[in-house]
């Protein structure tokens, strides 16, 4: 594991039989705990182990702080199954199964969750597991945008910039087809879009200060590209009341490099 991920051992929080207080409901005593990851191993995960280990993860991710933004993952050392709590019921995000022949697939997606590799060049593929709706990224930053959205949506501006999509989503496909869901998702598509522009432009993580103007046009805007973006839908995230502290702009992109 240290040579094929070296940054196995550098990792802020991590702790074995970790003890989780019952502050929600019955504590216990969780296999391990990675930063965000709490881990939960079997022998062999079968019907009724695999339902043991569900109910372990479902209490112990219950009882943390803030239990959303925590994953799951109930293995056997073959099998990886990630979980996470949504609306308080405990949702399969992902699975993978170690084998020799997915090797490399296997070890990119390890570093989505566990250690975020700096200085890569990735694929297409690299890109979907990483930002697509499958991944990590993609469930917290839907997390971020609902909750943005909850205090947003009666706004005025907000909801004309919701109607005025739907309204063009019908347009385009002859029916009404625009829910909230599938704007929040459009919304992370745009937001992500963005940033990976600034990033390609300017090869480097934006600064927090710079997070703001990336969703109104105003950064690409100062760097010379005049209606870049402008007051589109998608810039409802920052509309009034706005808070730095829940924007949906804290994804972990920089992470990676966009060359």
């Amino acid at each position: 594991m240290r040579d094929a991920l070296p940054r196995v051992g550098s990792a802020q929080t991590n702790e074995l039989e970790k003890h989780v207080l019952a502050v929600r409901t019955q504590g216990g005593f969780a296999d391990a705990l990675y930063e965000e990851m709490i881990f939960d191993f079997k022998h062999r995960l079968d019907e009724s182990s695999r339902a043991r280990g569900l109910d372990e993860l479902r209490r112990y991710l219950s009882n943390q702080t803030h239990p959303e933004r925590f994953f799951g993952i109930l293995t056997d050392g073959e099998t990886l199954e990630v979980y996470a709590l949504r609306e308080g019921n405990l949702c399969e995000v992902q699975r993978l199964i170690l084998a020799p022949e997915t090797a490399a697939p296997a070890r990119l997606w390890l570093d989505c969750y566990l250690f975020h590799e700096r200085q890569l060049e990735p694929p297409a593929t690299d890109i979907v597991l990483r930002f697509g709706e499958r991944s990590p990224t993609f469930w917290q930053s839907l997390r971020s945008l609902r909750k943005q959205w909850e205090k947003l949506r009666t706004e005025a501006s907000v909801a004309t910039k919701f109607v005025e999509w739907q309204s063009l989503l019908s347009v385009v496909y002859g029916s009404p087809v625009g829910d909230e869901d599938l704007f929040l998702r459009h919304t992370y598509l745009a937001l992500f879009v963005r940033v990976l522009t600034f990033v390609t432009l300017q090869e480097q993580c934006p600064r927090t200060s710079e997070l703001r103007g990336i969703v109104t046009g105003e950064t690409f805007e100062s760097m010379g590209f005049e209606n870049f973006i402008g007051n589109d839908f998608f810039s409802w995230v920052v509309q009034p009341p706005y808070s730095s502290d829940d924007s949906i702009c804290r994804f972990p992109f920089c992470h990676v490099s966009f060359g």
